[in-house]
């Protein structure tokens, strides 16, 4: 099992917005997954397993999802 790690720049919780897809390899479904952020000096962290041994996981995260919405960073990871 791999545990993939991100953090978020300039996290609030009542601000901000994070979404975690998992997709399984060739594009066969994806699962989207509960993020459970931590909040510290500033800056969210954010973990979580990968369940499939081939696939991919995209992390979608607003900074500021109300005041800003068009302002969103993807991270896509693939897993070989």
């Amino acid at each position: 099992m791999r545990v993939p790690a991100f953090v978020l720049p300039g996290y609030t919780p009542q601000m901000s917005k994070v979404i975690i897809n998992q997709g399984q390899f060739l594009g066969m479904g994806y699962e989207e997954i509960e993020p459970k952020v931590v909040h510290e000096n500033g800056s969210g962290y954010v973990d979580f397993a990968v369940n499939n041994l081939m696939g991919s996981a995209a992390v979608e995260y607003w900074p500021d999802y109300i005041g800003d919405p068009s302002l969103k960073m993807t991270v896509n990871e693939w897993f070989l």
